[in-house]
């Protein structure tokens, strides 16, 4: 949907106009005069525009579609604006507009535009997000259309919300001068874009140190390096946060929440790939001093092929009211004497584990599926993990099945007592290595979407043999199911 300033006159493009026999043949002399254009404002009666069109017809553009002409009236009422035009020989033709208000401006970014232009539109579209950040104030939204931008954005004093029109086609990746990707403000959204660190130490892909409330939405964010530390989601001290159906990577920490409280991770992947020699450890997600984080539906995923003894860990976490449901944690090192963790819990912590399949596995090092720290409490239901595999610090305790049913303060699965709860172990390398070709197929399968039947399903097929893996019914932000382009950008943008 297409956002248009409030009391503001633009010329749109209207159409397309078909035959009304055929339904296919464009109509190119039509004409289409003031009295045939009916608006209707923010859900009220359709009335006559207001704009006389010049005085005549509406000028044909290419392909059945019209130049319509809107005057200040026309766009004087915040909210939606139908657009109707029923002129005969031709099938009826609506559109929808949200008319937002002076203070609540969208800027348009696009590799067509100019940074002169007034980026109201995509026809008077910016040239780069940066110059789209400096033009607006606290509460716009900017719109990025396909392209990658080579540039640093900063937008860290000032709440914007940064909405991409496909996650992997609106890409911010400043390699010219490598450096951190984005940063933002306390009240922001980041939405469908795919946003990459520049390849140096101390470089991120999205910053958000200290911020709050934010929503982080179907994003890619990146930050891998040869060398040095960079983290991919950096929000150390951040609180109120939100991230969805998200993917989020980097060859350090790729998501840090250090001293973090109230944050929501759901249907999220979050990738380590400490391959890259740089003689750092490797962490999925990093955080202490946590405070209320709950991961719902994700996989953690941490591998290196590095000879070096670095460390992998799925998650390193520790803190009070840590939750992880229904998820998968799976760490691996296939050379090195490095150590590898799937659930690492550090000291002084309180953890729920419920529904959650977690593996490791080290070449020359240890591999422990679960560690619980000095002082700290694992609670875990429904989940798959090899007893030989659990590490307990000091005082460390982990409960299996109901609350205080059994402190486990040794390794040995023999003396371990799992009163009415189930547990299986992964013990051969049969298993062990089916699990691994599973998970690992289905991480770095191609993501199709299939748009032939209805509703729309969204397919994992394997990168080799290109046989399907998984199907997904796909829906929307409203829950209801996908079944034409639609009810896909319609619901997105008007969100």
């Amino acid at each position: 949907m297409q956002f248009l300033k409030a009391d503001t006159a633009i010329a749109l493009r209207i159409g397309p106009f078909l035959d009304e026999t055929d339904g296919k043949t464009a109509e190119t002399s039509l004409s289409i005069s003031q009295a045939d254009i009916r608006l209707s404002k923010s859900g009220g009666d359709f009335a006559q525009v207001n704009h006389n069109q010049g005085g005549g017809n509406l000028v044909h553009d290419e392909n059945g579609w019209y130049i319509l002409n809107l005057d200040t009236t026309d766009t004087n009422t915040p909210g939606m604006l139908t657009v109707a035009v029923h002129e005969s020989g031709a099938l009826p033709v609506w559109k929808e507009f949200t008319i937002a208000k002076e203070n609540i401006h969208v800027w348009h970014v696009a590799k067509s535009g100019n940074d002169s232009n007034s980026g109201h539109s995509f026809e008077d579209a910016k040239l780069t997000v940066g110059a789209a950040v400096s033009a607006a104030s606290a509460g716009d939204r900017v719109f990025i259309w396909p392209g990658t931008y080579d540039e640093k954005v900063d937008a860290s004093s000032k709440s914007l919300s940064f909405v991409g029109k496909s996650r992997m086609l609106c890409i911010i990746n400043p390699t010219s001068i490598p450096d951190t990707a984005m940063l933002i403000d306390s009240g922001s959204t980041v939405k469908s874009l795919k946003i990459i660190g520049g390849n140096s130490s101390s470089d991120f892909g999205l910053y958000a140190a200290s911020k709050t409330d934010l929503l982080i939405d179907d994003c890619h964010i990146e930050a891998m390096t040869t060398s040095g530390v960079m983290d991919g989601l950096y929000l150390n001290g951040a609180s109120n946060v939100l991230i969805r159906n998200s993917y989020i990577k980097s060859s350090f920490d790729s998501l840090m929440v250090s001293s973090a409280h109230n944050i929501s991770v759901v249907d999220t992947i979050i990738e380590a790939d400490a391959s890259n020699s740089n003689a750092a450890d490797g962490s999925g997600v990093y955080g202490s001093s946590v405070i209320n984080i709950i991961f719902e539906r994700c996989s953690f995923y941490a591998y290196s092929t590095d000879v070096d003894d670095v460390r992998l860990d799925a998650v390193e976490i520790g803190g009070r009211g840590i939750v992880f449901n229904n998820c998968a944690i799976y760490s691996k090192k296939t050379a090195g004497t490095g150590d590898a963790y799937g659930l690492k819990i550090t000291a002084v912590s309180d953890v729920v584990v419920n529904n959650c399949s977690i593996y490791t596995s080290s070449a020359g090092g240890d591999a422990y599926d679960i560690e619980v720290g000095n002082v700290s409490n694992v609670v875990i239901y429904n989940s798959f993990y090899s007893s030989n595999k659990v590490n307990l610090v000091g005082s460390g305790k982990l409960i299996i099945g109901d609350v205080g049913s059994a402190d486990v303060n040794v390794v040995s699965e023999a003396n371990i007592d799992f009163g009415a709860s189930k547990k299986a172990s992964i013990n051969t390398e049969a298993d062990t290595a089916l699990l691994d070709a599973g998970i690992s197929a289905l991480i770095h399968a191609d993501k199709v979407i299939d748009t032939f039947g209805s509703p729309w399903v969204l397919e994992f097929r394997d990168k080799d043999t290109k046989n399907v893996l998984l199907r997904q019914e796909m829906k929307n932000a409203a829950g209801e199911a996908i079944t034409s382009i639609n009810n896909v950008l319609g619901r997105l943008e008007l969100e």
